[in-house]
């Protein structure tokens, strides 16, 4: 039943409604009871001793009603409050007898207090939807004043859409009474505002006047829809950022029921979803795996703390791995986000055989071999002998450039293949560099070690197949042996580096490290002594050469030279001392220490510093944990510096290089392939390589506008590089012609004596006042 019917059939007091003429067009069973049956065509006045039918009328009423006392013609009393309606006509309040007056007063107010408090709005309609009365609450919904609202019609307010019902009110018979359930529609204020109501309505036909009542009650729920509204989209979302997700998402019970299953692959579930529903996966498990689910599914309902776990599955024969990511979800149940890792797994244990192993031929890197070979020198007995043999294939760069860096890799292949004949269990086999093996063997006499290096060598004398054909190979090999040689891992590998150096230059086969190798030894070991002595205290010499914005006319950067003096004040040949340092293994020392030293000299400055980088420095995974270091040090800083590399650098350990530059690119750092043009990269290599820069070689720029076929080399390198996305640098620029080619051909940047020479910090910064 409406609240209105609820409302004015509940309470003692007797209501009537009365139109403009005088006639009752609504009254409650409880006013039916007090007047006698009342004909239509009968005024409401015509029920009293006094002329009321003013007041019946709506006429002559103050503003806030009138209480008064009348007489029905049967002489009963009774209490009036008759008040006006704006439309015309009266609501009428009736309570019998002066002495129930405090009663039926309470009771009216008590009436008309539960309908005006009502966060419901409530109105009352005539036949034509005319609104005769509403509480505060329709005034608020609809932002009007009272009066202005009784002078609306419902059709005002209902949106088309939802208008059904309001024909449905309309055309209903005569003698029936209409009761619509609640449904949800779409009104607008009179000032155009959307409105989402829920409408409930009854509509009845007065029995006296005919006329048909409508009570209607409005609940606003654009609240509630709004809430709906975001509900649903946040469903949406996190159903979308689930369906994003490429896990494997359970809700477990603390019984180990599977409740909800969600799956980007759900053929590679165990059993169907819907057959998981409802069913134990601790009964999908072997007994240990079961158990060890159980046991962290209920640490995770206990502490509430994240629980990962890793284990395995054979499925459709093969072993796949996951890990599993438990987390309370409530009391009662969790929830388990499943990742498939079999993809990540070999992905690491390829990384690791990276870190360990040399790409091109699976034989030990140089780091890896130096860790196995020191723990084979210290774990050796007293009446053993460790023997550091380098291996070098004689005339491998002739075969190279002759028949192409594919042979050669399979050359070197086929080599490594060779070699590990001869090794046994604790021995070392591994590759340093191009064409350089080295073998560390463990054995009870250097008569043992002899042998072996004469088996490997007659070994050779037979032909290898690569490249399509069958080739012999010969190689030289020097030999170190501990302990009466060296101590360390690192001296053997020296002499042992020696004695090949001899071997090779003698065209011995094999050479045994004698001190007289070292010749002319105490001229190298006082180069070596004076650059350990410069990088320890930190007194190498720096200079510095621009690289010249050609385009924007500004300093853009500068290249990094490093200069070692002997104690005689003269400057050594870097080729010398860089060679030095590679055979050392101070390079990387070296290395670190010119960039370290560089961008301290050049800190307060806004341009790129460019710093040559040694191929086994690069490779070197010891420098990139310091490189991650030093660039988390520099902060900002770190985008102003540049590494370069050589084409030959790229070619060896292709994979890990590359690897490498992709790294120094997150760090911010940039990276210039240095010299290029001279070397042998290809075209469909070279785009795949994360480089920023390109510096072209000094041979291209050389004869630059004198020869046209040198105009045109230049200007497609020119539009090679920036077809690839990079910079260009030309480098031995020394004329104003070049310039101005190098200009109007859109070069990036240019470098050589036309600018500057090298400059050390000092000079440089009054080279750069004088650009001021």
């Amino acid at each position: 039943m409406p609240i209105w019917d609820e409302l004015s059939e509940a309470i003692e007091s007797g209501v009537v409604v009365t139109n403009p003429q005088g006639y009752c067009i609504y009254s409650n069973a409880f006013a039916r009871s007090l007047l006698p049956p009342d004909p239509l065509e009968t005024p409401m006045g015509s029920h009293f001793t006094e002329n009321l039918q003013d007041l019946f009328r709506g006429e002559q009423l103050p503003s806030e009603g009138r209480h008064l006392t009348a007489h029905l013609k049967n002489a009963e009393e009774l209490h009036l409050f008759v008040k006006s309606r704006p439309s015309g006509g009266a609501v009428v309040f009736l309570q019998p007898g002066r002495a129930e007056l405090s009663k039926v007063l309470q009771r009216e107010e008590r009436f008309r207090a539960l309908v005006e408090i009502s966060p419901d709005a409530i109105c009352m309609l005539n036949e034509r939807l005319d609104i005769m009365y509403a509480n505060s609450s329709m005034t608020s919904l609809l932002g009007l004043a009272e009066h202005q609202i009784l002078n609306l019609n419902l059709w005002q307010l209902v949106n088309p859409e939802d208008q059904a019902f309001l024909l449905r009110l309309m055309n209903a018979l005569p003698d029936m009474e209409e009761v619509l359930p609640a449904t949800e529609q779409h009104w607008h204020t009179p000032g155009g505002e959307p409105l989402e109501v829920e409408v409930v309505c009854r509509s009845w036909l007065e029995s006296d006047s005919r006329e048909r009542i409508t009570v209607l009650i409005a609940r606003d729920i654009r609240a509630r829809k709004a809430s709906e509204r975001q509900l649903r989209e946040s469903e949406a979302r996190h159903r979308t950022m689930l369906n994003a997700i490429p896990d494997t998402v359970f809700l477990i019970d603390h019984q180990g029921i599977c409740r909800d299953v969600h799956s980007p692959a759900p053929e590679l579930l165990a059993a169907p979803v819907q057959s998981l529903l409802g069913q134990r996966i601790f009964d999908l498990f072997m007994p240990e795996l079961a158990e060890l689910f159980e046991h962290v599914i209920d640490k995770a309902l206990e502490t509430g703390e994240l629980q990962t776990v890793e284990y395995t599955l054979e499925l459709e024969g093969k072993m796949q791995f996951f890990e599993a990511r438990v987390m309370r979800h409530s009391k009662q149940d969790v929830l388990a986000v499943v990742r498939d890792i079999t993809d990540h797994k070999a992905y690491l244990e390829r990384l690791e055989y990276l870190n360990q192993y040399d790409q091109l031929t699976g034989l030990h890197n140089r780091a890896h071999l130096q860790e196995n070979a020191e723990q084979l020198i210290l774990t050796s007995e007293p009446h053993q002998v460790v023997g550091v043999m380098l291996w070098d294939v004689n005339r491998f760069k002739d075969i190279n450039d002759s028949l192409g860096f594919a042979t050669g890799d399979e050359l070197l292949q086929a080599v490594a293949r060779r070699l590990r004949r001869h090794i046994a269990h604790p021995d070392v086999l591994g590759r340093l560099d191009g064409d350089e093996f080295a073998m560390v063997l463990r054995r009870s006499s250097i008569a043992e070690l002899m042998q072996v290096a004469y088996t490997v060598q007659q070994g050779f004398e037979k032909p290898l197949k690569f490249g399509g054909q069958r080739h012999v190979l010969s190689l030289a090999m020097g030999l170190a042996i501990y302990p009466q040689q060296g101590q360390t891992y690192h001296d053997l590998l020296r002499e042992a580096n020696s004695a090949l150096r001899y071997a090779k230059i003698n065209r011995q086969g094999i050479a045994v490290y004698r001190p007289e190798f070292d010749f002319p030894s105490s001229e190298r070991m006082l180069m070596e002594q004076e650059l350990r002595d410069a990088i320890q205290s930190r007194n190498l010499q720096l200079e510095y050469q621009p690289l010249w914005d050609i385009q924007r006319h500004k300093l853009w950067g500068v290249e990094c030279l490093v200069r070692l003096k002997n104690r005689e004040g003269g400057f050594i040949p870097p080729e010398d001392f860089i060679e030095l340092a590679e055979e050392t293994g101070l390079i990387r020392k070296l290395d670190q220490h010119v960039i370290e030293k560089a961008m301290g000299e050049l800190q307060g400055t806004d341009f790129v510093c460019s710093v040559n980088l040694s191929p086994s420095t690069l490779r070197d995974s010891e420098f990139f944990g310091w490189m991650q270091e030093f660039a988390a040090q520099l902060g900002p800083r770190a985008a102003q510096l540049q590494i370069e590399v050589t084409e030959g650098t790229l070619m060896q350990e292709r994979d890990l290089v590359v690897g490498r530059l992709e790294d120094l690119r997150k760090l911010g750092i940039k990276v210039a392939l240095d010299d290029f043009g001279v070397g042998y990269s290809s075209m469909s290599y070279l785009k795949h390589l994360p480089l920023n820069v390109l510096k072209l070689d000094r041979s291209f720029t050389t004869h630059l506008v004198e020869s046209e076929t040198d105009n045109r080399l230049m200007d497609s390198l020119i539009q090679l590089g920036h077809g690839l996305g990079f910079q260009v640098i030309a480098e031995g620029v020394e004329t104003l012609e070049q310039v101005e080619w190098l200009k109007a051909h859109h070069c990036d940047f240019i470098q050589g004596y036309y600018i500057s020479r090298p400059l050390g910090q000092h000079a440089l910064h009054l080279w750069m006042e004088t650009l001021r």
